[in-house]
């Protein structure tokens, strides 16, 4: 029993070793910071105020897709950039994607150039940044959505 409980200890201070200093969520942060300079040639470090990044692959499950992007309309903020990843197979999506295009900064990666890095990229993801460091990032599912709102309106 004494062996078992000191087993655990030691486990739980390794692991704090190992992820001590990443934030929730940043794990990926080195490898995004790689994806945007050399896929965008943009540097995350130069972004001095907070900024949302919203990556959203376009292949994925429509439903929660089409959800996000419905999302986003509504949102009020000058501070997030929209990535879509992969291609538009769904023409009703069209107008939404103009018009959120036209909102706010977006970047296109049609040749899916975010896979070949470790992300974490599934479902939509939200990756907040400010200085060149993360804050945090997580995976949307559709449940989350009017706290991810709330959240990008207050930035």
């Amino acid at each position: 029993m004494k062996k078992a409980a000191v087993n655990s200890i030691i486990l739980i201070m390794m692991q704090s070793l190992l992820f001590c200093g990443t934030k929730e969520g940043c794990e990926y942060f080195d490898s995004m910071n790689l994806y945007f300079a050399n896929t965008f040639n943009v540097d995350l470090a130069k972004f001095d105020k907070t900024k949302a990044l919203y990556f959203i692959p376009l292949e994925s499950c429509e439903n929660c897709i089409y959800s996000n992007l419905l999302m986003l309309q509504s949102v009020q903020t000058n501070n997030l950039i929209i990535v879509f990843v992969g291609n538009n197979y769904h023409q009703e999506w069209d107008i939404l994607i103009e018009e959120l295009r036209g909102k706010y900064n977006c970047f296109d990666d049609y040749n899916k150039e975010i896979y070949k890095y470790e992300s974490g990229l599934g479902k939509p993801l939200l990756l907040k940044i400010k200085n060149g460091e993360c804050l945090g990032s997580k995976s949307i599912y559709e449940n989350d959505l009017k706290e991810i709102k709330n959240e990008l309106n207050q930035l």
